[in-house]
């Protein structure tokens, strides 16, 4: 399904589910992650006891897995897993492409199992992360077929392939 940009707040807007992506040491503490920790607690909660959970916390939470998680006022938040690493090294790709699919198509299947039709993102993966925003946006569109997707433009500027 094609993208629907949008600019504005993701927080204030409507759509009930928001996806972000994360590291796979169940960290949050740069960019939108660091927002979501903030604003939903128990995301990062939940995120963070997946990871405590592991048996080898040194492999950290599995490319492409997510866990979902029902906020208090009632969005559905999706801390999918798709870096390895973080970092701020400049030039470095941080995001992994598969693990970006994996997640949308278990986002697709969910849509499908639960009915909703619209999803939110912030730019994901093209941050912080450094991934291309020109092969981002071509997984989602390609994967999205169960709902629509939002991708939220907090200054208005996409940015550059």
């Amino acid at each position: 399904m094609t993208i629907r940009y949008v600019e504005g707040d993701i927080f204030a807007d409507p759509e009930r589910v928001l996806v972000h992506g994360c590291n796979a040491f169940g960290k949050m503490g740069a960019g939108f992650a660091l927002q979501v920790k903030r604003l939903y607690p128990e995301a990062f909660r939940a995120d963070r006891a997946a990871f405590e959970s592991l048996d080898d916390r040194q492999a950290g939470l599995p490319l492409g897995s997510a866990t979902w998680v029902r906020a208090a006022d009632g969005r559905l938040i999706v801390n999918a897993v798709t870096q390895r690493d973080h970092g701020r090294a400049k030039g470095r790709v941080y995001v992994d492409y598969e693990a970006v699919r994996t997640v949308l198509r278990a986002i697709d299947a969910r849509a499908r199992s639960d009915g909703f039709e619209a999803v939110a993102f912030p730019l994901i993966g093209a941050g912080l992360a450094g991934g291309s925003w020109t092969i981002l946006s071509q997984i989602i569109e390609a994967e999205a077929r169960a709902f629509e997707p939002f991708v939220y433009l907090f200054d208005g500027i996409r940015p550059e392939p």
